[in-house]
This record gives C-alpha cells, structure tokens and sequence, in this order.
C-alpha cells in the first residue's frame, strides 16, 4: 500500500527545493538590479542602518573580535602587502613634500628635487639612513630629527663627497 503522508511530504520538499534553485538562478540574472535597489535603500536610511550597525556590534563586542581574527589570519598576506602599499605611498609623499623646492646644498640643482638625496654632516651622530625601506619603521619626528642632521645634495655631488672621504683615509 501507498503510504499518502510520505507522498505529501515528498512533493512539498521537491516544491520548496524547485523555489530555492529558482530563487537562487534569478538573484544570479539580476545582480545589477538587487545591488542598484540595496544602494537606493541603503542611502534613504543611512543614519539608521549604521545606528543599527553600531548597536548590534557594540552589544556583540566578543563576536567581532573573533570574526575579525579569523578575517585576518585567513587574509593576512593580502592585509600585510596592502599595509606596506599604504606606509610606502605615505612615506614617499613625505619625503617628496620635504624635498619640494630644495636644491644641492653643493651645485645648486634643483630641476627635479625628487632625486636628491640625503647626506649627513656627521657620521658619528648618523642613528639610521633616510631611505624608504629604513624609514617605513620609524616615525615623522624620528624622521625629522635625522634629516635636520643631513643636507640635501644631488647624487653626483653625493658619490664625489664620499669619493673625496675615501681618498682621505687612504692617505
């Protein structure tokens, strides 16, 4: 004998399966539109969405912490190449304004600043050199404080300073 209860039970399960795919195949074909209508209600009610954001998270301070540990460690090397990125970017724009308008403290060059280069004065008193991998670990004032110990001056002057050192010693 046909047990009917299992039937029914086979048929709504085949019926709601049916609706899912079919849901599932037209969020697929209409991306464009459902992000174009999330933006629209996202914009109406900005300031209460994030109101909301900010609740949920600051009631569920436990949980964020360990879904952004998880974030990171599973994207950490994407995280750690965009963090270089970021501080180089940084430090050559800070080291680009510095030079902006300066010229050889020896010639006089100023046509492009940007390749000027920093010499010290003093080598006993030189903590690091002024290069982007060296100063990606250091911080602006520490930064300022070593480039007010140097001068700016064009790398062919550079190379004939140090040349000039050399031939010093060796006499």
């Amino acid at each position: 004998m046909i047990n009917i209860n299992k039937m029914v039970k086979q048929i709504g399960t085949l019926k709601k399966y049916d609706k899912k795919e079919y849901n599932k195949e037209w969020n697929r074909q209409n991306k464009e539109r459902i992000n174009a209508r999330r933006k629209k209600l996202y914009q109406k009610n900005k300031d209460k969405i994030n109101q909301q954001r900010r609740e949920y998270w600051q009631k569920n301070k436990d949980k964020k912490r360990v879904m952004d540990k998880r974030y990171y460690f599973k994207n950490k090397p994407i995280l750690n190449e965009k963090q270089r990125e970021y501080h180089k970017k940084r430090q050559i724009k800070f080291l680009s304004t510095y030079k902006k308008g300066k010229s050889c403290a020896l010639c006089g060059y100023n046509e492009h600043y940007e390749i000027l280069q920093f010499h010290h004065k003093d080598r006993e008193k030189k903590r690091f050199e002024i290069t982007i991998s060296k100063m990606a670990k250091k911080t602006s004032q520490e930064l300022k404080e070593e480039m007010d110990k140097c001068i700016l001056i064009c790398p062919n002057c550079h190379f004939l300073l140090h040349l000039r050192e050399m031939e010093n010693k060796d006499e």
